[in-house]
């Protein structure tokens, strides 16, 4: 599975991987930990960062 990085922002890293049927997010600092496996876990993050819950 091949990691797209997102843009750092602040010190954060985010990779991306999409495989069949699943969208795959980790924290680049730390590729061995937790990961978000599912398109709907997915979907909900984006429509919070588009909806602005996460401004800062």
């Amino acid at each position: 599975m091949a990691y797209q990085l997102a843009q750092p922002a602040n010190g954060a890293c985010v990779e991306i991987a999409s495989i069949p049927g699943s969208v795959v997010v980790r924290d680049g600092k730390a590729p061995a930990g937790p990961c978000c496996p599912s398109h709907s876990p997915w979907r909900g993050f984006v429509e919070r960062v588009k909806s602005g819950t996460y401004d800062l």
